[in-house]
């Protein structure tokens, strides 16, 4: 398959893509044989969700930064996730205290920055809304 892609690159049949054929083979070998542990998970970290409720908290929760905070500040009891400490919120608690929780919590443990914004989240939300059954096993 790379052959056909680099020998169609290369036979002039693209001209304008001619210049770079040996450059496109190259990248299209790599990506192929890149192995599955050099891929990179395009998962936001604590830092970019303190990022996104700080801002959120200023302009609002409707764009599309308001809605990440909201995706991470808002957990399922999905428990598809073994290790994330569970969270049960009571009913009707508003976003804004929500993500006021998560930001005064990765404020006050910035190791928790490091983490994914999924586990930085319930981590700090299960201590103050513990579902009394620990994480999942």
């Amino acid at each position: 398959m790379i052959k056909v892609f680099c020998y169609l690159l290369n036979s002039g049949k693209f001209p304008s893509m001619k210049s770079l054929g040996g450059l496109a083979c190259l990248s299209l070998l790599i990506l192929l044989t890149a192995s599955p542990a050099a891929v990179v998970q395009a998962a936001p970290s604590g830092s970019d969700l303190l990022q996104a409720c700080t801002q959120s908290m200023k302009h609002g929760f409707d764009d599309m930064v308001g809605k990440m905070c909201t995706w991470y500040v808002t957990p399922c009891d999905c428990k598809i996730d073994k290790g994330i400490p569970l969270v049960c919120l009571p009913a009707e608690i508003p976003t804004e205290t929500l993500a006021g929780i998560v930001i005064d919590g990765l404020k006050a443990q910035p190791e928790l920055q490091q983490l994914d914004a999924t586990r930085a989240a319930a981590t700090i939300l299960s201590a103050k809304y513990s579902c009394g059954q620990g994480q999942l096993e």
